[in-house]
């Protein structure tokens, strides 16, 4: 999948500076964040679950599904986590 579009918005200062701490305890940047909470939003899952998910099925038209298994904690649970903990509300 290839990203190429662009979203924005404005926000107040406020706003933006509790978005963005959210985001450095998730580890990740502002717009690494959006992108998974866009994704949630429309597909129920982050944009890095999304990809593994791609990838497992295009393996598994393959037969070799062996190379990809989930991890106990990977970045994109945690971003979900925070997420999650705002009952994904936007």
């Amino acid at each position: 999948m290839k990203l190429t579009e662009s979203l924005k918005t404005l926000l107040d200062e406020e706003t933006a500076l509790r978005f963005q701490r959210r985001a450095c305890a998730a580890g990740c940047t502002a717009a690494e964040l959006l992108r998974d909470m866009v994704f949630h939003l429309e597909y129920g899952v982050t944009f890095g679950e999304h990809v593994a998910q791609s990838r497992r099925h295009a393996l598994s038209r393959e037969g070799s599904t062996a190379a990809l298994t989930p991890s106990d904690q990977s970045p994109q649970a945690a971003q979900l986590s925070v997420i999650n903990s705002r009952g994904g509300a936007l």
